[in-house]
C-alpha cells in the first residue's frame, strides 16, 4: 500500500552532507539556516557543499604549533590536522608553517599566516591553508579527485564555513585580453617549439612580488581596513603559491611595504583604470615602482574589479615591464579569481602564451602559435576552458595544472632566461623523479594506440604523470576539425599511473567520444610528453621525457568481426574465427609482423586473458573458444612490437560447463623489493561475489544530495530541492529477469534505482525507478521497487530520506530482492558477480617468469619469499580456481604459462580452472638488502602507539620510513622517517610513535631504504583502538603456532573467535568468558597449514573486529 505524502520543497537548499571524523573535534556540521548572520554577506556562493562550524579556539591552538617548512619537525613532529571534505569525510595532512610574506610586512600584520600541507590520506594531495582577518580558508589540490575548496560561509564570520569542490561553481565569465609582447623581454618566438624546460626540484625560485589594488577591489573583497584588505590578498597570493609551487618550483613573496599600495578608497587612489585594462597595466606599473622603487621587487600585478586581465609576456626582472600585469573580476575571490584568472595572468608574465587552438568565442583572436597545443578551448591554466562556445569548450573551468608547453615556457624562462635575473634560490632538499617516455613508433591512421612510460622517485615520494601532445603552430581549427600540427588529444589531469591509451579506455570500452580526443586521420608525426610529478608542499619535483609517434598509410586497423551480438559456447573444441583489416601493416613503416589476440569478460575495460600469441598478422585467426564464462567479452587484435591496436564493438556471451571462479584477486597492488623480502608473502585471496542484502541506517553525517522521485505524468525523473541524506548499494544481476526491492524502514525512506552509477550532482542522471511517486501535486511512497534487470550490468540502488527532517535521523532500514519472469535470479553486491564454486575446487597462485614466460612456481599461499625459487626478477602473479578432480598443478612449473592456459581455456570438462580476471606484477631486485634484519614490535602507550624495531647488519641504510594502513595490505600513508645508522655491523634499536591511532585497525610497517633505493620491509604488526581509544594488539604476526590478543574488556560476557582460510570457510573457533579490565586470549594456529587467515573476533557490546593473520 501506498501511503500520500505532501511535498515539502526546500527553496534555496544548499546541499551539504556528513560529519568528521573523532580525530577531527573542531569541526561539526551544521545546517544552513544555522549559519545566516544577518547583516554579512555571501560571496562565494557554490551550487552544493558541505556546511559546517569551526571551533576557532581549538583550532588556531592547533596551527599555532606547525613547525617551520624544511625543518626535521615535519617529520619527527608533525602536526596532523584534519579536514572536512565536501562528501561527507575527512582528509588528514602533515602540516608546516610557511610566510609568504617578507619580514616586515608580517611584523605588520602578525596574526595573519599561512601553511603548507601534505596529504596523509592521499599521498598526493597538497594543500595551501591560510588564517586571517576573515578566517580561515583551504586549497587542496590532489591526483586522485578535483580540487576542494574551504572558505568562509558568509564574509566577515569565523565560525561558519563550506567545504565544496570546484565543479560546484558557476562556469567562469571572463574578458581577456591578448596579452601584451615587447620585442625587448621576447626572443626565439616563432612558430615551433620551443626547447623543453629544465627539470625542477631542490630549490624554489622565490620571487620579491608586489601587489597594488584598487579602492574599488577593497570594496568588492570587504576591505573596510587595512587587515582585512591584505587578508584578501594573502589568500589569494597563498592559493597561486599552491599551484606554481607544486608545478613549477616557484615562489611568491609579499614585499615588506606591500601595504603601500594597497588602497581602500576608490576616491583617493592614484588609479584612473579600474574598468580599462590597458590603461590600468601602464598605471600598475606607474604606482608600483614610485611607491616601492624598481630595484626593491621583482614582479608586480594589480588587483581590480572591472579590468578582465592583461599581462606584458615574460615581463619578471624587466625594469620597466615587470608591473605590467592586473587582474580583475567583479567578485574578485575564491578559484574563479584566484586559480583560473590571476594564476593565468601571472603565467603570462612568467613568459607563457596561451595554449588553446580553437578561434570560437573568446578564443577567436588571442592565440598563440608558439602554444597553441591543446585542442578546442583547452583545459589547463593558460588554455580558456569554458568561454570559447560550446562548440569547442572542453570543460567550465581549468584544471589547476600547466600544460608541457606551459612548463618549458615558463621553467625556461624563470631558470635561464630573463626571469632568472631576479629572484632568491631557497633549498628544499627534493629531488626531481627521473623519467623514461619509451620508444618512437609508427601507426596507421584512425587507430588507437596505448603509451606506457616509467618513473622512479629518488625520495619515494609517490608519482604522479601527464601524458600530454605537444604539438603546435598548426592552424587554428575546431577540436574535430583539425589540419597541419593542430594537436587532436587533450590534456586531462594528471593520474597515478605512467600509462595512456588514446583515446580513454572509457570511451573505447562504451563506443564514444569525448570532447578533446580524435584518432589522427592524415599523416604527421605526434609528439608527445611523459610528466611526472612528486606533489611535494612547498616545492614540487617535476621532470619528463618525450617520444613520438609517427601516422602513415590510408586505412585504419581494425577488428571486422563480432561487431554486433555473438554467443559462443566452449566445450573445448568449438572454434570462432577473428578477423581484422591488416591495413598494409606488415610492412615497413609499421613492421608489424605478427599480433596478439587478446579477450576482455568485462566489456573491454582489462583484457587479461590471451586468445592466441604471436599469431600472423594476416586479417583472421580461428581460435578455440575459451571456457571464460561471461556475458561482456570483447576481442582485442594488438600488434605484437608496436603500440596500436582495436577492439570490436559487440558483446560476446560465453557459456561453459566448467564451474571454477578465478574472481579477482586482492590485494592487487604491485610489489618492488628485494629477493627473500618479507613483502613476498602477498597475502592474496579471491573475492568472490556476496549475496546483495543491503541494511543499514540514514544518519545525519550521511551525505546529502537533492530529492528525486518518479513523475507519473511525464514518465521520467522528477526533482525537487528537499534534502536527502543518502546511502548508496551498487549490484550486478546473475540472469536477465524482473526484480522486487521491498523496503522495510521508516516512513517516508526513499529508494532509488539507477542504471550504473549514481551521480549526486545530478540525481535524475542514469534514473530508472523509485518507490516515490509525484502525481503533480504529491507524493506517494510505497515499500517496494519493481524492474526488469539485464544480467552483467551494474546498478546502484540509493537509499534516502525525504526531505532535511524526514524521516527523524537514524532511521535503520533494509531491502530484501527477489525475482520474477524467471524465477531463481540472483543479485550480486558490486560491479561484478564471481561466484564461489563451493565444494570440491580449491584456489592457488601461479607465479609467471615475465623474462621467459615459463612458471616459476605454484603456491596455495603467494607466498614468494624463497628467494632461491624466486631470485631477482619481474613476475606476474595469477590466481586460479581449479576443480579437485585435477591431478598435481605441478607439472606446469618450468614449463611455458601458455600450456596451462591452454589447457584452462581449451578443455573446460577435463581441466576445469578459470584464471582471476586480474593479476599482481611483482619486481624482486637485486643486489643487497638495506638490513639483513628488520624487526617490528608495537604496544600501547597511553593513547598512542610506540613503534619499535631492531635491525642488524645495516648496509648503506639511509632512513626508515614509518608506514601505516587501515587495512594490512595499502600502505599508502606515511606517517614519518628515521635516520638511519647507515653500515652497522651490531644489532640497533629504533623507535616511532603515533601519536594519533585510527579508531580501528592500524597496521604498521618499516621500510628501510638505502642511498640506492634498495628496499626492504619489515613484518607487520596491527594495533585495534575502539571509540574510546583503548588499544587491541594481535601478535606475534605472522605467527608461528599461536597468536595473543591483548585488549581492555568493558563489559563482561563470552568472547568467541573463528579463523577463516582464503575462501571464508571457518577452519578454527573458540570461546572464553571474560571480565572488565585487561585480558589476553592466546588462539591456537598450531593445525592449520601455513597460509593467509582472517581472525575473526568479538567481545560483549561490541561489533566484531577482522585482522589478517600469516600462519609461517
Amino acid at each position: 500500500m501506498n501511503r500520500i505524502f505532501t511535498l515539502i520543497v526546500l527553496l534555496g537548499l544548499a546541499i551539504h552532507s556528513g560529519d568528521v571524523s573523532a580525530q577531527s573535534k573542531v569541526w561539526s556540521d551544521i545546517q544552513e539556516s544555522s549559519a545566516r548572520v544577518a547583516g554579512l554577506e555571501r560571496v562565494i556562493i557554490p551550487n552544493k557543499f558541505r556546511m559546517l562550524e569551526l571551533d576557532t579556539t581549538g583550532f588556531l591552538h592547533q596551527l599555532r604549533s606547525a613547525p617551520e617548512e624544511f625543518s626535521q619537525s615535519v617529520y619527527n613532529n608533525p602536526l596532523i590536522i584534519s579536514l572536512p571534505m565536501p562528501d561527507g569525510g575527512t582528509q588528514r595532512f602533515r602540516v608546516s608553517e610557511y610566510s609568504m610574506m617578507e619580514p616586515a610586512l608580517q611584523q605588520k600584520f602578525p596574526d595573519i599566516r599561512t601553511y603548507n600541507a601534505q596529504g596523509i590520506d592521499d599521498p598526493s594531495a597538497t594543500a595551501k591553508l591560510d588564517w586571517t582577518g576573515f578566517g580561515f580558508h583551504a586549497m587542496i589540490l590532489s591526483a586522485h579527485s578535483e580540487s576542494v575548496w574551504i572558505d568562509p560561509y558568509v564574509r566577515g564570520n569565523k565560525t561558519y564555513y563550506m567545504s565544496y569542490k570546484k565543479s560546484d561553481l558557476n562556469p567562469r565569465t571572463f574578458m581577456e585580453h591578448e596579452p601584451l609582447v615587447d620585442e625587448s623581454t621576447q626572443t626565439g618566438m616563432t612558430t615551433s617549439r620551443v626547447t623543453g624546460g629544465p627539470c625542477v626540484a631542490g630549490q624554489i625560485r622565490s620571487y620579491r612580488l608586489a601587489v597594488a589594488c584598487t579602492g574599488e577591489y577593497a570594496v568588492a573583497v570587504g576591505g573596510t581596513n587595512a587587515t582585512l584588505l591584505h587578508s584578501a590578498i594573502v589568500t589569494s597570493v597563498n592559493r597561486v603559491n599552491g599551484l606554481y609551487e607544486k608545478e613549477l618550483s616557484i615562489r611568491l613573496v609579499l614585499i615588506g611595504n606591500n601595504n603601500l599600495i594597497e588602497y581602500l578608497d576608490a576616491a583617493t587612489d592614484p588609479f584612473t583604470g579600474n574598468n580599462v585594462a590597458t590603461t590600468l597595466i601602464n598605471e600598475s606599473q606607474v604606482v608600483i615602482n614610485a611607491n616601492i622603487g624598481a630595484a626593491n621587487y621583482d614582479i608586480g600585478h594589480t588587483f581590480c574589479t572591472g579590468g578582465g586581465g592583461l599581462a606584458q609576456l615574460a615581463s619578471v626582472c624587466a625594469t620597466n615591464f615587470k608591473a605590467r600585469g592586473i587582474t580583475g573580476l567583479p567578485n574578485p575571490v575564491g578559484d574563479a579569481f584566484d586559480i583560473d584568472f590571476v594564476c593565468h595572468e601571472i603565467g603570462h608574465q612568467f613568459g607563457s602564451p596561451h595554449t588553446f587552438n580553437a578561434a570560437t568565442g573568446n578564443c577567436g583572436g588571442n592565440g598563440s602559435t608558439v602554444s597553441n597545443a591543446e585542442p578546442g578551448s583547452g583545459s589547463t591554466i593558460m588554455g580558456y576552458a569554458g568561454i570559447c562556445t560550446s562548440t569547442n569548450d572542453l570543460q567550465l573551468n581549468s584544471d589547476p595544472h600547466f600544460h608541457a608547453i606551459s612548463y618549458d615556457l615558463i621553467t625556461n624562462f624563470s631558470r635561464t632566461g630573463g626571469g632568472a635575473s631576479c629572484g632568491t634560490l631557497l633549498n628544499t632538499g627534493n629531488n626531481a623523479p627521473v623519467v623514461n617516455a619509451g620508444s618512437s613508433f609508427t601507426i596507421p591512421i584512425n587507430t588507437a594506440f596505448t603509451l606506457t612510460g616509467s618513473a622512479t622517485d629518488p625520495d619515494g615520494d609517490p608519482l604522479t604523470y601527464s601524458w600530454e601532445q605537444i604539438n603546435v603552430g598548426g592552424p587554428f581549427s575546431n577540436w574535430n576539425t583539425p589540419s597541419g600540427n593542430a594537436p587532436i588529444f587533450r590534456s586531462f589531469v594528471p593520474t597515478s599511473t605512467p600509462v595512456r591509451t588514446f583515446p580513454r579506455w572509457f570511451d573505447i570500452a562504451n563506443n564514444t567520444t569525448t570532447i578533446g580526443e580524435i584518432l589522427p586521420s592524415y599523416a604527421r608525426t605526434l609528439s608527445f610528453r611523459l610528466t611526472a610529478r612528486d606533489n611535494r608542499a612547498g616545492g614540487g619535483g617535476v621532470c619528463y621525457a618525450e617520444t613520438s609517434v609517427i601516422v602513415s598509410g590510408t586505412t585504419a586497423f581494425t577488428v571486422t568481426s563480432q561487431n554486433t551480438a555473438t554467443n559462443w559456447v566452449a566445450n573445448g573444441t568449438n572454434t570462432a574465427t577473428i578477423a581484422w583489416n591488416v591495413a598494409s601493416t606488415t610492412g615497413a613503416p609499421f613492421n608489424v609482423a605478427n599480433v596478439d589476440i587478446l579477450f576482455s569478460a568485462d566489456g573491454g575495460f582489462t583484457f587479461p586473458y590471451t586468445l592466441v600469441s604471436n599469431t600472423p598478422n594476416d586479417g583472421t585467426q580461428i581460435i578455440t573458444i575459451p571456457s571464460i564464462p561471461t556475458i561482456r567479452g570483447r576481442v582485442m587484435v594488438k600488434s605484437r612490437g608496436n603500440i596500436f591496436f582495436d577492439v570490436n564493438t559487440g558483446f560476446i556471451t560465453i557459456t561453459s560447463s566448467c564451474s571454477a571462479e578465478g574472481a579477482i584477486v586482492s590485494p592487487a597492488n604491485t610489489v618492488n623489493t628485494t629477493a627473500g623480502n618479507a613483502a613476498l608473502n602477498l597475502g592474496l585471496s579471491p573475492q568472490y561475489s556476496t549475496p546483495f542484502s543491503p541494511a543499514g541506517s540514514l544518519e545525519v553525517t550521511d551525505p546529502a544530495t537533492s530529492l528525486a522521485v518518479y513523475n507519473s505524468s511525464t514518465f521520467a525523473c522528477q526533482l525537487f530541492s528537499n534534502q536527502m541524506r543518502y546511502d548508496t548499494y551498487t549490484f550486478t544481476p546473475s540472469i536477465t529477469a524482473t526484480y522486487t526491492f521491498t523496503l522495510t524502514g521508516s516512513f517516508p525512506t526513499i529508494m532509488n534505482l539507477y542504471n550504473n552509477s549514481f551521480v549526486p550532482d545530478n540525481p535524475c542522471s542514469n534514473f530508472v525507478r523509485s518507490n516515490g511517486t509525484f502525481n503533480g501535486v504529491s507524493v506517494a511512497i510505497g515499500t517496494t521497487v519493481t524492474q526488469a534487470l539485464i544480467a552483467g550490468n551494474t546498478y546502484t540502488l540509493v537509499i534516502g530520506t525525504f526531505s532535511a527532517t524526514q524521516p527523524t535521523l537514524p532511521a535503520p532500514y533494509s531491502v530484501a530482492v527477489s525475482s520474477a519472469s524467471p524465477v531463481g535470479g540472483v543479485i550480486y553486491a558490486g560491479t561484478a558477480f564471481y561466484n564461489n564454486p563451493g565444494a570440491g575446487f580449491s584456489y592457488t597462485y601461479i607465479v609467471v617468469n615475465n623474462a621467459t614466460g615459463n612458471i616459476q612456481g605454484i603456491s596455495a599461499t603467494s607466498n614468494l619469499t624463497n628467494s632461491s625459487t624466486y631470485p631477482a626478477g619481474s613476475y606476474t602473479v595469477y590466481g586460479l580456481s581449479y576443480s579437485n578432480s585435477i591431478g598435481n598443478l605441478n607439472t606446469f612449473i618450468g614449463g611455458s604459462f601458455s600450456n596451462l592456459t591452454n589447457s584452462v581455456f581449451n578443455n573446460p570438462s577435463g581441466f576445469c580452472a578459470n584464471l582471476s580476471k586480474n593479476v599482481v606484477q611483482v619486481n624482486i631486485a637485486a643486489g643487497p638488502v638495506p638490513v639483513r634484519r628488520l624487526e617490528l614490535s608495537a604496544r600501547r602507550q597511553d593513547r598512542k602507539s610506540l613503534l619499535t624495531w631492531i635491525t642488524e647488519e645495516e648496509q648503506n641504510t639511509s632512513q626508515f620510513l614509518v608506514q601505516r594502513s587501515k587495512n594490512g595490505n595499502q600502505f599508502d600513508e606515511r606517517l614519518g622517517q628515521v635516520a638511519a645508522s647507515g653500515n652497522s655491523q651490531g644489532i640497533r634499536t629504533y623507535q616511532f610513535t603515533d601519536e594519533r591511532p585510527l579508531s580501528g585497525w592500524n597496521y604498521y610497517r618499516i621500510e628501510a631504504v638505502d642511498i640506492d633505493a634498495a628496499r626492504t620491509f619489515s613484518n607487520t604488526v596491527a594495533l585495534q583502538y575502539d571509540g574510546a581509544g583503548n588499544p587491541v594488539l594481535v601478535y606475534p604476526n605472522p605467527a608461528s603456532n599461536w597468536v595473543l590478543v591483548d585488549q581492555t574488556i568493558a563489559q563482561a560476557g563470552r568472547m568467541t573467535w573463528s579463523v577463516l582460510d582464503g575462501k571464508g570457510a571457518v577452519v578454527a573457533r573458540g570461546s572464553k568468558w571474560v571480565t572488565n579490565g585487561p585480558d589476553r586470549t592466546q588462539i591456537s594456529l598450531e593445525s592449520l597449514p601455513a597460509g593467509v587467515y582472517i581472525l575473526q573476533y568479538q567481545v560483549p557490546g561490541q561489533q566484531a573486529a577482522y585482522v589478517k593473520v600469516v600462519k609461517r
